[in-house]
């Protein structure tokens, strides 16, 4: 095992985790509670085990849906067709397969799914070699073949859909072939999109894999069709155990106290895949000991796995802060997406501007805290600037409403909290490619968040678990509310006070006296005024 990093200033001790269990998934719960008084966070770890290269893999169905209108010509469709002939070649011995081609006519490899060998890989083969585009684009249509010709619910079925445009032909109301693809879908199949360019609809997709337990993908102009989609076929070619559901079980007493666990993302069912840590982020009410449950199935077998969990009382330090932060950014993606996909309402705004202040999450949403003039307290200023930005949301397609759903994924999915040397939870720092100038040009309300973004390498800082604010000359933490701000205990820097406060607290402490200009932090609920 090898692990390599580039520019990066390491501020933070190095964690490797790693699991000595033996079975077909090993797992790991790292618990995180800074208060008694409020609800802890956890972090579930669960990989599989690496099989013996004799082993067969679980045998799966995999339809790819692609669009060949008249919008793809040229070097989308080369690369689409060199799309499907990488996962052509990489499909297994005993895999069930089609190829569903569509613009205003549908046409398939073959009337039904076909059992993948080196006849059919040929044969399929010749098919995509004669895909070429023209036409319109009926999607509605497309999708109701594919989903069709779908037939086991013991088997892992995957739908791999790309497309490039609007619906022209067929039905072409995008809510009602959403709710037909979930209508169609009788068999639980996961359908992943990819958009292509930035003439999509990119409400639409992200509600067809909402409901049918998928990813969407968008592949801007300038980037490649065929690594996308290799991409995501090498993530899923090996389910190892699918339709998994996770349940903590409290010992008696703990149970008398409701559901254990909440907001637990990624949320439903889902799948585990070969060479794939399934990352689970959540919060619990109750402390103690607790059983973890993972149930799916291998093949048409139920599967059961219990694992121990010690979920802390009160942690001692942070050094499981990153629990808690992670936790928050998935939090502030599912609300974007419940805004998005819902609509907006007032608590959702309210919920989402207070854990990026806290946290330091600079969506495009809430980049206007690295604005070294705006008051951190005056949280209805805030949440009616972010209720402004919410509404382009409504820009649902063009390189806008493109941007804001892949940064919306990349929140989601995202499988690690930024370093504590990062300056903000950006787009950049979740890795969720959103260009070098941060947030894509966004555009509209969203136009500034590019030029906050990078302000907030000046004006916000993340330290352990905290988040600071420059303002008015001096760092504020953001734990610290603006009553207690009002009075706080001055002490002079390398002052006997100083170093009697750093050496009765630690690290808990020292950790954020690193600052040259004056800082207000919160100690055992107390403010203190470093001063220089």
């Amino acid at each position: 095992m090898t692990y390599e990093a580039k520019n990066t200033v390491p501020a933070t001790d190095f964690r490797l985790l790693y699991d000595v269990g033996e079975g077909t998934v090993g797992a790991e719960v790292l618990s995180y509670r800074p208060s008694q008084d409020d609800d802890g966070y956890f972090l579930l770890l669960a990989s599989p085990d690496i099989k013996a290269a004799d082993q067969k893999p679980i045998p799966k169905t995999v339809v790819f849906v692609v669009d060949r209108s008249g919008s793809m010509s040229g070097e989308k469709i080369k690369q689409a067709r060199e799309a499907l002939k990488f996962v052509l070649n990489n499909l297994r011995e005993g895999d069930l397969f089609n190829i569903v081609a569509y613009d205003s006519e549908i046409s398939s490899f073959r009337p039904e799914l076909q059992r993948y060998n080196d006849e059919t890989r040929a044969a399929a083969t010749a098919f995509v070699e004669g895909i070429y585009a023209g036409g319109s684009t009926n999607i509605d249509g497309a999708l109701g073949v594919a989903l069709d010709q779908l037939k086991d619910r013991e088997r892992p079925s995957y739908v791999v859909f790309l497309t490039d445009g609007l619906p022209t032909a067929g039905e072409t109301n995008e809510m009602r072939i959403a709710a037909n693809a979930k209508q169609n879908n009788r068999h639980d199949a996961r359908i992943f999109s990819f958009g292509v360019g930035y003439d999509v609809d990119t409400h639409f997709l992200d509600k067809l894999v909402r409901d049918n337990h998928g990813q969407s993908e968008y592949v801007r102009p300038d980037q490649n069709i065929e690594e996308h989609v290799s991409r995501l076929y090498r993530r899923i070619e090996s389910p190892v155990l699918t339709d998994v559901q996770i349940e903590f079980v409290l010992d008696e007493a703990g149970s008398k106290h409701g559901s254990a666990v909440n907001r637990v993302y990624p949320k439903g069912r889902f799948d585990l895949f070969a060479g794939e840590q399934l990352v689970i982020a959540g919060r619990y009410r109750t402390p103690g000991a607790a059983k973890v449950v993972l149930r799916g199935k291998v093949g048409d077998k139920e599967e059961r796995f219990d694992f121990a969990a010690e979920l802390v009382a009160k942690s001692a330090d942070d050094s499981q802060g990153f629990v808690e932060k992670l936790w928050a950014v998935r939090r502030v993606g599912e609300l974007i997406d419940e805004i998005d996909l819902k609509g907006r309402n007032e608590e959702l705004v309210k919920e989402l501007v207070d854990l990026s202040i806290r946290h330091g999450i600079l969506t495009p949403y809430t980049s206007f805290m690295a604005d070294d003039t705006m008051n951190m307290h005056d949280l209805a200023r805030a949440r009616g600037e972010a209720g402004r930005r919410l509404d382009e949301l409504r820009v649902t397609d063009g390189r806008a409403g493109v941007s804001q759903r892949a940064y919306k994924g990349s929140m989601q999915q995202a499988a690690r909290a930024p370093a504590a040397a990062s300056s903000s939870m950006s787009g950049e720092s979740l890795g969720a490619g959103m260009g070098a100038s941060g947030y894509g040009g966004m555009g509209g309300a969203l136009a500034p968040a590019d030029r906050e973004v990078q302000k907030a390498e000046q004006t916000i800082r993340q330290i352990g678990n905290r988040t600071f604010y420059l303002r008015e000359g001096q760092w504020i933490d953001s734990t610290l509310d603006e009553a207690r701000q009002k009075n706080p205990k001055r002490i002079k820097q390398f002052s006997d006070e100083y170093f009697e406060l750093a050496g009765r607290h630690g690290r808990a402490v020292s950790q954020y006296l690193v600052f040259d200009e004056p800082v207000l932090l919160e100690v055992e609920g107390r403010a203190y005024l470093i001063e220089p």
